[in-house]
């Protein structure tokens, strides 16, 4: 290690940071979580959600960084002026009645064609134009829909389908073959699925060298961090 003394001085000074934080400024931040929790009778995350958006004003930890409110408002009306483009928004409105709550576009007629629909002329575009016929192709056996709905319709058929798929081989590795790994082989179940992972880059053609030459530099790097405590 280049620069020990200089080292064991951060990791000195950063722990009395680190000491600060978690014993003065975070004990105060549960203790605010529990009077929440005690008083409401809630999940004291909501509390938390809420705090984030109140101060995450944006600009960190990237300057580009949006707000916290505009990034959850994003994700939610995103996500729901597809749902309720293709007729799908029930289950997640149901979900909001019984909390009492209701989404209603303030313009309506905006709603989609100033979001969804604002740029579908992808036929003039002889990239995206490529791409959407060839990838249509490769997928589906019938002819695209000509209409945007049914089209979107269509592919989020086709990707709940294929989400099912992709959770449960998933959970094959991690669960059913990580968690018997990790007891009949004492690997575990993470440092399983980075193998399985890298095997996969190999089967693929793949070099890994860089890789594995980056792992065993962080385990290194790592039993020297610790040295501080010799």
């Amino acid at each position: 290690m280049r620069n020990e003394d200089l080292y064991n001085k951060e990791v000195e000074d950063a722990s009395l940071i680190r000491y600060e934080i978690n014993e003065d400024h975070g004990k105060e931040l549960s203790a605010l979580y529990k009077i929440y929790k005690n008083f409401f009778n809630r999940n004291p995350s909501e509390f938390r959600l809420a705090k984030d958006i109140v101060y995450y004003k944006g600009g960190w930890p990237k300057e580009t960084t949006l707000p916290k409110a505009q990034q959850l408002a994003n994700k939610i009306a995103d996500a729901y002026m597809v749902l309720s483009y293709i007729g799908l928004d029930g289950e997640l409105n149901d979900y909001l009645a019984d909390r009492g709550l209701k989404i209603v576009p303030v313009i309506e007629d905006t709603v989609y064609t100033g979001g969804l629909l604002e740029d579908i002329d992808w036929q003039l575009d002889n990239k995206r134009k490529k791409a959407v016929e060839n990838n249509w192709e490769e997928l589906f056996d019938y002819d695209m829909p000509t209409e945007p709905k049914d089209l979107l319709t269509a592919l989020m058929n086709r990707a709940c389908d294929k989400q099912k798929i992709v959770c449960e081989l998933a959970d094959k590795i991690k669960i059913d073959k990580g968690e018997e790994v990790q007891d009949e082989c004492d690997v575990k179940v993470g440092h399983f699925v980075r193998a399985v992972n890298l095997k996969y880059k190999v089967q693929k053609g793949k070099d890994i060298s860089d890789a594995l030459v980056k792992i065993e530099e962080d385990a290194e790097q790592s039993v020297e961090s610790l040295k501080v405590f010799d």
